[in-house]
């Protein structure tokens, strides 16, 4: 099979697994930090070259805007089937948080930027062919709301790479880990409770928001423990405030905002417990990172962790809704070394087996087949 792969974002996702496969793969990658005129010129002048050159039997399309709607227009013009892969909710939850974010703001101009954003991704998906999902919860919202049909979307979890998130390479014997974690130099810390995040994102935003006010009683008891949360996003100050408005002051200087951080494996290599809480998520790379780097995490049932975490196995499930759950959660991992050690190994072996370079290319290359 001959795909010729289309993509702007992590181009690695797509092609490093299929490149475990016996497929004859094309790939053009479109820069997005270059302007929209030039993305669409990058785009139509690679595309006529390669459906004239290479002759694709598909094309796998992980690109939107108007670069997307050219390639499914080109790739009607040639008569290739179109499989989209799609990581998040484009036209659900994930544009409706955009959307939200811009009305709420004043930003009408962006209001109307992501709207016409929406349109063309409903253009684009209702050119092509079938899908390709990152998880069974993103397959469910299409499927429900009549965007494809089942036999028409397949679910290919997200591939892992295993060198960048190495608990042997990144463990603090080695010296890369808690004293390179963001943590001010003169606290003392025994247990870290870590959450790594985009707050680009309301959605998300909310979710640490809800994990903040559980772990402020689990610190309040537990004074050596200490709160992290790494990312940023429009939400980082909006995060900062919360900490310095909301949360006590005997908790306050142990609960640490530190922004976007390079080398987020250390910081993975220096917790203890990793807390996800979200509701805006296709399939949370965070959340893989952390079990790849065998740390227990809790989390919320809910979008992508649903495929990631098996109660009390690869992981905690704890409902954010009831209030104390989260906070018990973590209070029962921090006291428990072996249950901590045998739910964060666990997780790890999965993600080294279930997401590995070679088991996501042949998921790839099968769903390929069977949606085109």
């Amino acid at each position: 099979m001959r795909i010729l792969v289309v993509t702007s974002h992590r181009p690695w996702e797509l092609t490093e697994p299929l490149e475990t496969t016996d497929a004859t793969v094309s790939t053009i990658q479109i820069d997005p930090s270059r302007s929209r005129t030039q993305r669409l010129r990058d785009a139509y002048c690679e595309l006529t070259d390669r459906f004239e050159r290479f002759e694709p039997d598909v094309v796998l399309l992980d690109l939107y805007e108007l670069p997307g709607v050219l390639t499914a227009r080109l790739a009607a013009r040639h008569d290739v089937p179109l499989v989209m892969r799609l990581v998040g909710d484009r036209t659900g939850d994930l544009i409706a948080d955009r959307l939200e974010s811009a009305w709420n703001a004043g930003n009408y101009g962006r209001y109307v930027s992501w709207q016409v954003s929406k349109r063309l991704s409903e253009e684009i998906l209702e050119t092509a062919t079938g899908a390709i999902v990152v998880s069974s919860d993103l397959r469910d919202r299409y499927v429900d709301r009549g965007v494809f049909e089942d036999e028409s979307v397949a679910v290919v979890p997200v591939p892992f790479r295993p060198e960048a998130f190495d608990p042997t390479a990144n463990s603090p014997a080695t010296g890369s880990g808690r004293a390179e974690s963001p943590l001010p130099p003169d606290v003392e810390c025994d247990e870290l409770v870590l959450t790594v995040t985009n707050l680009s994102f309301e959605r998300k935003f909310r979710g640490v928001y809800t994990a903040l006010d559980e772990l402020e009683g689990v610190l309040e008891a537990r004074p050596n423990a200490h709160y992290v949360v790494a990312g940023g996003g429009q939400y980082e100050q909006a995060l900062r405030t919360t900490v310095e408005c909301a949360v006590s002051a005997d908790v306050r200087e142990r609960v640490t905002v530190a922004g976007f951080v390079d080398d987020v494996a250390s910081l993975y290599a220096a917790a203890d417990v990793f807390v996800y809480v979200s509701h805006l998520d296709g399939y949370p790379n965070a959340v893989l990172e952390a079990q790849g780097m065998g740390l227990p995490v809790v989390a919320n049932d809910a979008v992508g962790m649903v495929d990631q975490i098996d109660h009390d196995e690869t992981g905690v499930v704890a409902d954010p809704t009831e209030s104390g759950a989260i906070a018990t959660a973590v209070r029962e991992l921090l006291t428990d070394d072996d249950r901590r050690s045998r739910i964060g190994q666990a997780a790890r072996t999965r993600v080294t087996e279930d997401n590995s370079m070679s088991s996501v290319g042949a998921k790839l290359l099968t769903a390929v087949g069977s949606v085109s």
